[in-house]
């Protein structure tokens, strides 16, 4: 039974590449396909979307929370990393781990610059929650080069 089903693949198959790599007629039924396939993307996507924002405006209003994580965690660790980098004076000063979603921050850090990474870190997607462990450097005695990088010679 699989052999004639192999038969009969592989002529439709060498009928839809004469058909669309016909000399004359080939590259309007190609540009037709690839026209279809681009509306059928942008379609979907759209669909995804009004679906998407659909649940959450619903969960939202129901008080329901995703059992799920939007984020990975390691994802989600790797975008905070990135975001403190934007926001601290010196990132290499906290270490960060994400466990379901909870993100939790220690290190020690000035305290205005602790308190913007924490509100951005609250409204990045996939976060829960924050558990800031983060020791606030309130006298500036915190060391802006942990690793010694600016005391080293050539």
């Amino acid at each position: 039974m699989a052999r004639p089903l192999a038969i009969v693949a592989a002529v439709a198959a060498g009928a839809a590449l004469m058909y669309y790599l016909d000399p004359r007629q080939g590259p309007r039924r190609r540009a037709r396909v690839l026209q279809a396939g681009r509306t059928l993307s942008t379609d979907a996507r759209g669909y995804v979307a009004t679906t998407r924002a659909g649940l959450q405006d619903f969960a939202t209003s129901t008080g329901l929370r995703a059992t799920e994580p939007l984020v990975d965690d390691l994802q989600l660790r790797a975008e905070v990393l990135a975001k403190a980098g934007t926001v601290l004076s010196n990132p290499m000063a906290i270490d960060v781990q994400v466990t379901d979603g909870v993100v939790c921050l220690r290190g020690t850090v000035p305290a205005d610059e602790a308190e913007r990474l924490v509100t951005r870190v609250a409204a990045m997607r996939g976060v829960v929650d924050i558990d800031s462990r983060l020791d606030l450097d309130t006298a500036g005695d915190a060391d802006p080069d942990p690793f010694g990088y600016a005391r080293q010679t050539a």
